[in-house]
């Protein structure tokens, strides 16, 4: 199981809880170097602009919302997490349009 770290995102004022998985990203396994991380994940992942819409909406009222910015990200396995500072975690994360 990998989680994400805030310790691990450049969000430039956004908030941990406005990212989304980018379903068209490509997942990349990448060998730790230290060995203290056997493996990590990288990813793209999608900041959503401004305040969330309503729960339920009509395909036309997503075509006119702001296009997110993308952000990279990086998953770590579960049991490393919080060993390099405090801040939020995530092991689930919102896949955008869904």
């Amino acid at each position: 199981m990998y989680c994400v770290e805030h310790a691990d995102l450049r969000l430039d004022g956004a908030l941990f809880e406005d990212i989304e998985v980018d379903p068209g990203a490509v997942v990349h396994a990448v060998p730790g170097e230290s060995g203290l991380i056997p493996v990590s994940l990288t990813t793209t992942g999608l900041v959503r602009a401004g305040e969330p819409g309503p729960l339920y909406r009509d395909a036309a009222a997503r075509d006119t919302e702001p296009t997110p910015a993308s952000v990279p990200l990086t998953a770590i396995p579960y049991f490393l997490w919080n060993n390099r500072g405090a801040g939020p975690m995530r092991v689930w994360l919102p896949l955008y349009g869904a």
